[in-house]
């Protein structure tokens, strides 16, 4: 199969670093209609469940700023944003987000469940482009704190578009399969996109139970390799 994602070059990359602090940074991607939204909130409950200080949390934020990006991604014709303006706007909203939120709890101690993170922004605001809107976005995000754990959702065209995924107005350019087509692909493809990052797949075509489970037992492993007392 000819490729068809963006180009995304593995380097120069985001730098890999990580604040000293008890917690855990966790971060669950994937496309539109993956199931990812669902499956951090049940990851977070599970963790807590089982005697884990967890919490859940999303981008973009309930803030000033993504508001914003909700608003501006609900419009529609010519008032459509640029990708440039909501890649900013994304960037900026993630910086508040870990000072405001994400770095306190770590340093809490809890086990942060963040559904989507700069992963997202470096597919969807560039996805269709050349090298340099890449690298620009790349840019944008150099400084964002590394999570400790990528799970990504590995999804197919078939079962995005199933389950209502459609292409956003800034890329009338594609019809919604092929949309979802070059989603899913360019999702797969996490691990050179982001190399330093630790980042696992878990199946997410099977039903929410199976990949919830996935998810949990992916989570829970490291979980115990990082030194947390925790069990399925």
């Amino acid at each position: 199969m000819a490729d068809p994602s963006p180009s995304l070059p593995g380097e120069p990359g985001v730098p890999a670093r990580r604040v000293s602090a008890p917690g855990y940074f966790l971060v669950i991607e994937g496309p539109d209609g993956s199931g990812k939204s669902t499956q951090a909130r049940k990851l977070a409950s599970a963790l807590h469940a089982r005697g884990i200080r967890s919490c859940y949390t999303s981008q973009p934020t309930d803030g000033a700023v993504g508001k914003e990006i909700r608003c501006l991604l609900s419009r529609k014709g010519k008032d459509v944003a640029s990708w440039q303006h909501l890649a900013l706007l994304f960037a900026a909203d993630r910086v508040g987000h870990l000072k405001s939120y994400i770095l306190p709890m770590l340093a809490d101690g809890f086990v942060v469940v963040c559904d989507r993170y700069d992963l997202s922004s470096l597919i969807y605001q560039s996805i269709g482009g050349d090298p340099d809107q890449v690298q620009w976005v790349r840019a944008l995000n150099r400084y964002a704190l590394r999570p400790d754990l990528t799970i990504v959702l590995e999804t197919s065209p078939d079962k995005l578009i199933v389950r209502g995924a459609h292409r956003p107005e800034q890329h009338d350019e594609f019809d919604d399969a092929r949309y979802a087509a070059l989603l899913s692909y360019t999702y797969q493809r996490a691990g050179s996109i982001l190399p330093k990052d630790n980042t696992v797949f878990v199946p997410g075509d099977p039903g929410e139970d199976e990949v919830g489970w996935g998810v949990l037992t992916t989570a829970i492993g490291r979980l115990q390799l990082a030194g947390f007392t925790v069990t399925l």
